[in-house]
């Protein structure tokens, strides 16, 4: 097991800011694990499995309730078990409904490879026609700068990027950054 997740733990990139953590969490409860096998475990059985033994009273009345669950849920398992075993076909039919029924739920699971995050910044776009002058671009920008810091008073920095347009572009570009704190 460490010669397949040690390794996880010396990955670069992207798919090492994935797995490091993993590989370093399983790493660690499996050295601790082997570890306790070999030797807490063979001592604490040294003690625990006497021959001679006598049993104690007090811990068999505080067991005895768990004693009789645990029998109670072994009874009730074998009678599941040779129910399955006689009545094959319907074993078998209803796990496969089972299952089929898992399939049409999986539309509502939302998944992602990476979920996305609050950077604490909002990016306006607004897309000028060619030919736009550079101070019209500014005075909207402007103008969007004074109405967020009017209806918005979480609006730290606002800051503007303005694009021209030239022959190889189709339009002018203005892009406002939003902090908000």
């Amino acid at each position: 097991m460490l010669a397949v997740f040690l390794p996880l733990t010396m990955i670069s990139g992207q798919s090492g800011q994935m797995f490091r953590q993993l590989g370093w969490m399983i790493s660690v409860v499996m050295i601790v694990s082997t570890l306790a096998a070999l030797s807490l475990i063979p001592m604490l059985s040294s003690q625990m499995l006497r021959r001679n033994s006598k049993p104690n009273p007090i811990s068999q009345k505080l067991l005895a309730p768990f004693v009789r669950f645990l029998d109670r849920l072994d009874e009730q398992y074998a009678r599941m078990l040779a129910w399955c075993i006689t009545h094959r076909k319907a074993t078998i039919l209803s796990m496969g409904g089972l299952f089929i029924l898992s399939l049409a739920l999986f539309p509502f699971i939302k998944t992602e490879l990476m979920p996305s995050q609050d950077v604490g910044f909002v990016q306006i776009k607004a897309e000028l026609p060619v030919g736009t002058r550079v101070e019209e671009t500014r005075e909207l920008a402007q103008r969007i700068n004074d109405r967020l810091h009017k209806e918005i008073s979480a609006v730290d920095q606002v800051s503007a990027t303005l694009g021209v347009a030239d022959g190889s572009n189709t339009r002018a570009l203005s892009r406002i950054m939003v902090r908000i704190s």
